[in-house]
């Protein structure tokens, strides 16, 4: 609501009744003092949450509103695992946007985003948002994940006018696409969910609608037929993913343990990927190696309760000595033989159900396959689908109504990132 309802008649009157000791705040309290406060607030959790993730999928979007004066607003949201294995999603700005959306303008006003909110552009795995030529220029740079937006057919008729009424064989037309399209609604919901992984579910749910949903069937009419391959066509044409676009997409499908190998076109190449990506991780300076730190924890532990007498002394040489004659025998693998071991691991364990949580999966997995679990956090985060930045749009565009269409664009983005991001 505005923040004028404050001072309408028929919400103090209420306010009296209810209340008779409260005096009512102006409404220049909440939009000067107290959201400015409760952003602040909200902010710093939001930021202290941020700290769990160390690689984040975003989505961004460009949107106009309907409210004021049609003000250019940009979106961005984040998507991460905590360090418990829970995809976590927070909407950081809908920023004001009024220079032209070129690509060059779109890019320095994301890298602003990160810097603001201390996230390395180097930390992301991937940019998801829609088809628009200037966004797909602008993120050249950036790893991203392009996403065609969902199909859908709207039909605006005047009820007034009896010339409009659907005809027998209009209705049989619209049966006909709600059959065809009801269960690419379905299945355009799932890959949109934010609290479940979805990136990875992508090809296993085309190729469910390329070789089920839009099959010809003996029942089908030919107009149902015509429709199917319009629709194959069109996918075929959005899907033409570029060969760095597969490999996230391969990554991500056989990081999911309830595909692992599965829906793979060649799983030599997918594994090899998994591998290389497994070994750049294992360097990265977020992404510490737990026998490494554990190592180095016994180490310190060692010298800190190694007393300073000759007992000590030769104990500690008797420990090292023996651990020199384990070493010789029994030499450490490398990292590559680890992430080798750790692969023929992950594919030897079955398959969970299609009803089980890859995230829980992962959590009870971490210490066994601790170099293969890097990779399933960097790539499970990234979102299929842009509709986490089309659903702010959505909060906002109600926020800034015609009735508050005074609302300042700072206002605009407070309560915006309030509204997804307070619990």
């Amino acid at each position: 609501m505005p923040f004028q309802i404050v001072e309408k008649p028929g919400f103090l009157h209420l306010m009296k009744k209810a209340v008779p000791q409260y005096k009512v705040p102006r409404r220049s309290y909440f939009s000067t003092n107290k959201i400015p406060a409760m952003y602040k607030e909200v902010q710093a959790s939001v930021e202290e949450q941020l700290a769990e993730g160390v690689w984040f999928g975003v989505t961004t979007d460009l949107w106009t509103s309907h409210g004021g004066g049609g003000e250019p607003f940009m979106s961005f949201t984040v998507h991460y695992l905590s360090t418990d294995w829970k995809l976590k999603t927070h909407c950081l700005e809908t920023l004001y946007f009024p220079e032209d959306h070129t690509a060059e303008h779109i890019t320095e006003m994301i890298e602003n985003m990160l810097l603001d909110w201390k996230i390395k552009k180097e930390n992301l795995s991937g940019i998801t948002t829609d088809n628009a030529s200037n966004m797909k220029k602008a993120l050249a740079l950036f790893p991203f994940l392009e996403q065609q937006q969902a199909i859908c057919g709207v039909l605006v008729g005047d009820r007034s006018t009896w010339y409009l009424m659907p005809k027998d064989t209009d209705i049989t037309v619209l049966e006909k696409l709600s059959q065809l399209l009801c269960p690419l609604h379905d299945v355009t919901d799932v890959l949109a969910s934010e609290k479940q992984v979805t990136l990875s579910c992508l090809n296993p749910v085309l190729e469910h609608i390329n070789n089920e949903i839009l099959q010809d069937q003996e029942e089908d009419c030919a107009l149902t037929k015509q429709m199917k391959a319009v629709i194959r066509e069109d996918l075929l044409m959005q899907l033409r993913y570029t060969e760095e676009m597969k490999n996230v997409l391969n990554i991500s499908r056989f990081g999911n343990p309830r595909f692992k190998g599965s829906f793979a076109e060649n799983l030599d190449d997918t594994v090899k990927a998994c591998s290389d990506e497994a070994m750049a991780l294992a360097s990265h300076p977020d992404t510490e190696d737990p026998l490494a730190s554990t190592t180095q924890s016994s180490v310190r532990t060692s010298s800190t309760t190694t007393k300073k007498r000759l007992s000590g002394l030769l104990q500690q040489i008797t420990s090292a000595k023996k651990n020199r004659s384990q070493a010789s025998a029994h030499e450490m693998p490398s990292i590559q033989e680890r992430i080798d071991s750790e692969i023929k691991l992950y594919v030897s364990l079955p398959a969970i159900s299609a009803d089980s949580d890859p995230l829980s999966w992962w959590k009870a997995h971490v210490e066994e396959i601790s170099m293969l679990s890097k990779v399933a956090r960097k790539y499970l985060c990234i979102p299929a689908t842009s509709v986490p930045s089309e659903t702010v749009f959505s909060a906002s565009g109600h926020i800034l109504s015609p009735h508050r269409s005074r609302l300042s664009t700072e206002n605009v983005n407070m309560l915006t990132f309030l509204h997804y991001n307070m619990n």
